[in-house]
């Protein structure tokens, strides 16, 4: 799929498929620094942080993204956060639910 900015969904709604892959990208940075994200994936547990532009998560596998934990780096971690919100079978579609990603 496409990259998307600015709220859009990323992925699908309503259809019950699952997240195997993503990628996350900063466009027009003013500050150093980067975006650094890592997956929890089903049979596989965490992988490694990657950073800006690269896979985390599996392709081809049918392995779903269980978690995922995002961070910044550099001069974007002391003037940026980050906060997602998800859709699962858990958490109903659109929910009030937003996470802080926190610096481990």
């Amino acid at each position: 799929q496409k990259y998307v900015c600015d709220g859009k969904t990323a992925g699908t709604t309503g259809k019950g498929k699952q997240i195997e892959a993503m990628r996350i990208e900063i466009e027009d940075k003013e500050y150093t620094g980067s975006v650094e994200y890592r997956a929890h994936v089903a049979d596989i547990g965490w992988q490694k942080y990657v950073s800006e532009g690269n896979l985390a998560g599996t392709t081809g596998k049918n392995k779903q993204i269980e978690a995922v934990s995002i961070r910044l780096t550099g001069e974007m971690a002391e003037k940026y956060d980050i906060y997602y919100r998800l859709e699962s079978p858990v958490v109903p579609a659109y929910s009030p639910f937003f996470a802080q990603s926190s610096q481990p």
